[in-house]
């Protein structure tokens, strides 16, 4: 019996983790245009929040230095 109950609660932990799987949502490419020219993030990218565009700064500083 106490086999049996080990064995029911384990596919019950097994089987509750399997049901909540969900897809990540798409993010659009952020494309940032500065006077005509692309500008290009090598190491990380602009996020668009829904309202905003956070843009990393570090570009921009080592553009016009």
């Amino acid at each position: 019996m106490k086999r049996l109950f080990a064995l029911f609660l384990a596919a019950v932990i097994v089987l509750a983790g399997t049901g909540s799987y969900s897809q990540a949502d798409v993010v659009p490419e952020v494309t940032i245009w500065l006077e005509g020219e692309k500008i290009v993030f090598p190491d990380a990218q602009p996020i668009h929040t829904g309202t905003r565009v956070l843009v990393p700064v570090r570009t921009f500083s080592r553009r016009s230095a």
